[in-house]
């Protein structure tokens, strides 16, 4: 289990990259929170690609956590990692169900949590842009301690945004993308 303390972020930067993207943090206490997290939870466990994954998606995406709760601490911020690959699970399952060419992936970004969000994408009529090519990531890289639980054991693939210290991506690792 790691602690709070267990950054993604080497200290002397992580105030640079906070001031340049203006992030701030809910200050006021979280009332109600043992609520709030079981419908995360549940809202999470139910949670189903629009229309039966019937149609097409435009890098259609999701976000566990709209309000940014997570960034109140490291207990917050795991429990919406964790709504997060649960949803993210379901859509791997769904999108293999359905058997029609389809991308489901995550991104995780460690400074702001609101900004995580599960990807849905399709081929479809709006462009050419399918599959989506992850450019510029670095694939295969050590896992931050917050992320470690939710990819041990898993045939997930992590990547990091190359020039981000903070912007991962999941996926599913396929034959192809090996």
């Amino acid at each position: 289990m790691w602690k709070a303390g267990d950054l993604w972020i080497p200290p002397e930067k992580r105030r640079i990259y906070r001031e340049d993207r203006g992030i701030g943090y809910p200050r006021k206490r979280f009332r109600h929170a043992r609520r709030y997290y079981r419908k995360l939870r549940r809202e999470a466990e139910s949670d189903r690609i629009p229309s039966d994954g019937q149609g097409w998606f435009d890098m259609w995406h999701t976000h566990p956590d709209w309000r940014g709760d997570g960034n109140r601490g490291g207990g917050h911020r795991r429990r919406h990692l964790a709504a997060g690959f649960t949803i993210f699970e379901r859509y791997l399952a769904q999108a293999a169900r359905i058997g029609e060419p389809m991308q489901v992936f995550m991104s995780i970004d460690a400074l702001d949590s609101s900004h995580d969000a599960v990807w849905v994408h399709t081929p479809n009529p709006n462009r050419e842009n399918f599959p989506f090519r992850f450019e510029g990531t670095e694939w295969n890289v050590e896992p931050p301690v917050i992320l470690r639980e939710f990819l041990h054991g898993r045939p997930w693939q992590l990547g990091r945004a190359k020039g981000s210290p903070g912007f991962y991506w999941v996926r599913h690792i396929n034959k192809d993308d090996a």
